[in-house]
């Protein structure tokens, strides 16, 4: 790497390998991150709440269901649901990378089917950190990244965004 081309001390690299075929001649990867581990609970909050109240609700209605055998089938399709969107949560986990080359911003998701969304580092206009209450509550972030022609490129529930947003910054000052 050209000594330009890496990141802050204060942030460092997670160790993510970055496909060869995302890559151009020449790109030189700056970060490349998965979203925190906190991305799996939040994507699954509302089947969880879900279950929740449905389980919360199986225990208040007891008399109703009238015998132990529904209560039980209540308690295990709740926790089916649960266990099945935690499951698809966590291959959506893995299925994501976020890259910062010294051209590029990319976002790569998709579990069946993979979507890559990118922009080049020229065009991007501006970089905004943002946080819905559940990524407060866990110390996560976004980044929204505004490209020129081609929307909102968006980073999702990056662990230390203060850090990696001024990894962004200062690559974007060094492509200008």
């Amino acid at each position: 790497m050209a000594p330009s081309a890496e990141p802050t001390a204060a942030c460092p690299p997670v160790a993510v390998t970055v496909p060869p075929r995302l890559l151009e001649d020449g790109e030189i990867v700056i970060l490349a991150i998965k979203p925190s581990g906190w991305f799996v609970i939040i994507h699954s909050l509302p089947v969880l709440a879900a279950a929740a109240v449905a389980v919360g609700i199986a225990c208040v209605a007891r008399d109703a269901l009238g015998t132990q055998a529904a209560q039980t089938a209540v308690l295990a399709i709740c926790l089916a649901a649960a266990c099945a969107r935690l499951l698809a949560a966590g291959l959506q986990w893995m299925s994501r990378l976020y890259v910062l080359t010294n051209r590029r911003v990319i976002r790569v998701r998709g579990v069946l089917h993979q979507d890559v969304h990118q922009g080049l580092l020229s065009s991007v206009t501006r970089v905004t950190p943002g946080a819905s209450v559940p990524e407060r509550l866990v110390g996560v972030g976004s980044l929204y990244f505004e490209i020129s022609g081609a929307g909102i490129l968006d980073w999702s529930h990056v662990a230390r965004v203060a850090e990696v947003r001024q990894v962004v910054l200062d690559a974007l000052g060094r492509s200008n």
